[in-house]
């Protein structure tokens, strides 16, 4: 499979992940990405957040995610933050987490 399908998927995932996460509780899924408590979430905190919750999950996306070059990954990410990052401002707040 190509690298341009592996990064939608990998792209699908971080969003469905994301949102399942932030669905089920969202304060309590920003506590715990927000590292420093600093009431938001930078990009560090954010990639953090994502590849650890990846890899405690066992599912074909999250190997295929694991399975693209770390720069790949980190585009995928990066775009995905930008898109929640409303303002642009560099970080999340609690009310962009929740979209």
């Amino acid at each position: 499979m190509s690298i341009k399908y592996w990064s939608i998927l990998s792209f699908a995932l971080v969003s469905s992940s994301c949102s399942a996460q932030v669905q089920t509780n969202e304060n309590q899924s920003f506590s715990i990405a927000d590292k420093n408590h600093d009431g938001r979430i930078s990009f560090d905190e954010f990639e953090i957040y994502v590849r650890d919750y990846l890899r405690e999950k066992s599912s074909f996306e999250a190997s295929g995610f694991s399975m693209l070059s770390h720069s790949t990954q980190e585009a995928v990410l990066k775009d995905h933050f930008d898109k929640m990052d409303i303002e642009h401002k560099g970080y999340l707040l609690p009310n962009e987490w929740k979209r």
